[in-house]
């Protein structure tokens, strides 16, 4: 994306965070899918943080979305119905994570909703440091139970939220 200077910031921006909307619905699927896989297949065993980073740039670098629209799940079954609430609440901070496409702003604002996305990724059971159960023992539940947020605390402020300031660092020098 060409630079195109204004006043109040980059018109070009506009054109990233599209593309970051767009494909946001994919990102989001593979990240559920990769917890999915995790805690329903016993033969998965957890994703090293290269395994899912592959996965997710996959889903970002692709130009086919999953969805344009995160409640076009065809299923009502209870667990589907679940996830696309998941995914639709997910989606909406992930959108506004990144900067304001028409203002062409970032701010603590936008910083608070990937804090919130963080929170409902670790709600649904994304973040554990337990080993998944055995499938027999799977129980389908709004939420997962609460977790020691010390123990988790560190592995992500030190991985997921230096990288996503790195982004961000790099999305407001360039634009």
């Amino acid at each position: 994306i060409h630079s195109t200077k204004t006043r109040f910031g980059n018109l070009e921006f506009r054109k990233w965070n599209e593309r970051l909307v767009r494909r946001g619905a994919t990102i989001i699927d593979a990240i559920l899918q990769c917890h999915e896989d995790t805690m329903t297949n016993t033969n998965v065993g957890y994703l090293n943080v290269q395994e899912a980073s592959e996965i997710g740039y996959r889903a970002a670098t692709t130009n086919e979305a999953a969805s344009d629209n995160p409640n076009d799940d065809d299923s009502d079954s209870s667990d589907n119905v679940k996830r696309r609430n998941v995914k639709v609440e997910l989606c909406a901070y992930w959108n506004a994570s990144f900067g304001h496409a028409i203002r062409i702003d970032y701010g603590t604002g936008h910083e608070c909703s990937f804090f919130v996305f963080l929170y409902v990724l670790f709600r649904v059971g994304c973040f554990t440091t337990a080993p998944p159960p055995p499938p027999s023992s799977c129980q389908t539940t709004e939420m997962a139970a609460p977790l020691n947020l010390e123990t988790l605390f560190q592995p992500v402020a030190l991985s997921i939220v230096h990288a996503y300031l790195s982004v961000t660092r790099g999305i407001q020098t360039k634009y």
